[in-house]
């Protein structure tokens, strides 16, 4: 649960540069709004393709036992901050979704990404706190995990599929 509040900082501080002036420079900017487009779809792609294809791509580890709680937070925060991949993901899918001709855009990304990050602590933490009691389960069940990995890399490749086809 403390990594989840973790990740959800890193998303607040992803949040936070959008508004100060990313989200304005991808609104004046078409040339660089698509290329990031184009870079964020083609990750999607490639991480559903990986999904689907590699094996052992989602991995069920072990719990971690006795960790300190400000590490597992900052290992959270962390993570999300510095990953190249995350910043690709959030600032891609958001753009999706902010609308020109609606309230400021600043105000929308600050919104869809305040929410987003709520919504990962509890998508998280739901995460942590279930996956030992069925993680166990879930790794004896081989055909449950290759179905898992389809579905999640046909996830994938919709969003990234949806993101090249996205219109401004």
């Amino acid at each position: 649960m403390v990594s989840a509040f973790g990740v959800a900082t890193g998303l607040i501080i992803h949040t936070i540069s959008g508004v100060l002036g990313l989200s304005v420079v991808l609104m004046t900017l078409s040339t660089l709004f698509i290329a990031i487009k184009t870079i964020g779809a083609t990750y999607l792609i490639c991480l559903g393709i990986k999904t689907i294809f590699v094996k052992d791509s989602i991995i069920l580890s072990k719990s971690v036992k006795n960790k300190i709680y400000s590490s597992l937070f900052l290992q959270g925060a962390l993570i999300n901050i510095l990953n190249p991949k995350a910043i690709l993901f959030f600032l891609s899918y958001l753009l999706q979704l902010v609308h020109p001709n609606g309230i400021s855009v600043a105000m929308q990304i600050l919104t869809l990404g305040v929410l987003f990050a709520f919504m990962a602590v509890i998508y998280f933490a739901s995460i942590g706190y279930f996956s030992g009691y069925i993680g166990s389960w879930l790794k004896k069940r081989e055909s449950f995990m290759n179905g898992l990995s389809y579905f999640i890399g046909s996830i994938f490749i919709a969003l990234g599929l949806k993101l090249a086809f996205a219109k401004r």
